[in-house]
């Protein structure tokens, strides 16, 4: 079974209102084994909705919409989908007792109900909405079903939890589906498909892995769809440990959008190790990432904002030497810079950065975008050197989560041999 998903409203064409329903809807419909082939948006036009109801049952046997059902002039969803199946609309006298009741209950006179909020297609099957007002509807054509459900999201994941999932379950014979999910950092997606294109070119049926790259990591997902739960999960078992294995330097986490300071906090607790940070370029962000999660001073000792050369020399300790010969945007002077901040905030590790953020400052040996890291503990300290971009905010954010990762990976490294 596929499904095609078309929210209805003006508001989300111009910008005034973002669609989260139908990221959420497929969310939902994939959980169950129903693949959403498209996702539309039309305006509040009769014309517009009939065509998109039209096309999107011509291509899928499901098409769920939301928005339109409410009592406004401009809410033509109910009317476009009685016309759809050549269905009148008449007052339904169970919906017009039960929100006379519901206006009632809340203080409001029963004049509030209207003739268009209780004329409904008849013939449709109407599904009650204990969540707000409007009632969703749902009607079957041959192999073909049209689910109308209210916009306001609180309203339409209350009818799709109790009416529509568990409608589809029960009278579809639907394949049994599994995700498994690799969240990365440090690497971008072509770099991870070329490690896993061996595995990926002998997948078994139903198999498949996709690469949803974000801002500084990328999640790699393990789809596997079939209706032989057994087979698929016997499977599953072998393909999981060599996707494992292949992502491993910059695997963090197999918690679907687990974020990466979320999974060093984790880490740094399970294993009762501390962490400090000592900043020039990031500017105390990396100290903001790990201080934005409850719990952080458990294992988060603090961050020394080293921006200046003078902090660097007398809070720090980088000697002035270094910093004359070699610059404080270089290995040497990150180098000094975790041995400082592993003294001062007396902890079991550290990162430090130092970079030139931009958008000015840059040379052609030290551009604009480099960027030194280094992390430590008492036993070793490791540096690593990278180039961004020519733009200062999101060069902040890239040096952040770059450290970040570093940090974590270090941390496991030496963890593992000790």
């Amino acid at each position: 079974m596929t499904a095609t998903i078309l929210t209805i409203g003006d508001e989300l064409l111009n910008g005034d209102t973002i669609d989260s329903n139908s990221t959420w809807i497929a969310r939902q419909l994939g959980l169950i084994g129903i693949a959403t082939r498209e996702i539309i948006t039309v305006a509040d036009e009769k014309k517009a909705i009939l065509k998109a109801f039209q096309n999107g049952l011509t291509e899928s046997n499901l098409l769920i919409c939301t928005g339109g059902l409410g009592p406004t002039k401009d809410d033509l969803t109910k009317e476009c989908f009685a016309e759809f199946f050549n269905l009148d609309c008449k007052e339904n006298k169970q919906l017009r007792k039960r929100l006379e009741q519901y206006y009632t209950n809340r203080g409001y006179d029963k004049s509030h109900v209207t003739k268009k909020m209780v004329s409904m297609p008849e013939g449709a099957t109407i599904l009650m909405n204990n969540f707000g007002v409007a009632p969703g509807m749902w009607q079957e054509k041959e192999d073909k079903i049209l689910v109308a459900l209210p916009g306001i999201p609180y309203e339409m994941k209350g009818l799709m939890k109790e009416e529509i999932l568990p409608r589809l379950k029960s009278e579809f014979s639907l394949p049994s589906i599994y995700y498994h999910y690799f969240m990365t950092a440090g690497k971008g997606e072509t770099t991870l498909a070329k490690r896993l294109e061996t595995i990926e070119a002998n997948l078994p049926t139903g198999f498949s892995i996709s690469y949803l790259p974000s801002f500084a990591n990328v999640k790699v997902r393990l789809s596997a769809k079939g209706q032989d739960s057994s087979l698929i999960e016997e499977k599953l078992k072998e393909i999981v440990p060599q996707i494992r294995e292949k992502l491993s330097p910059e695997l963090y986490s197999e918690n679907r959008n687990e974020s990466l300071v979320k999974a060093l906090a984790g880490y740094c607790t399970e294993n009762q190790v501390t962490i400090g940070s000592v900043e020039s370029c990031t500017g105390g962000n990396i100290a903001h990432e790990i201080t934005a999660l409850a719990g952080s001073s458990s294992y988060y000792s603090g961050s020394i904002v080293s921006y200046s050369n003078d902090i660097k020399k007398n809070v720090i300790g980088v000697q002035s030497q270094t910093l004359e010969n070699y610059g404080a945007v270089s290995e040497e002077t990150i180098r000094e810079m975790v041995k400082g901040g592993l003294y001062r905030l007396n902890c079991d590790y550290v990162v430090a950065t130092s970079g030139i953020a931009g958008p000015g400052g840059g040379t052609k040996q030290k551009p604009v975008g480099l960027i030194w890291i280094g992390v430590g503990n008492s036993k070793k300290v490791k540096t690593k050197c990278f180039n961004f971009t020519k733009k200062r905010e999101k060069n902040i954010q890239l040096f952040t989560m770059m450290a970040l990762n570093e940090l974590f990976r270090f941390i496991k490294e030496q963890e593992i041999q000790e």
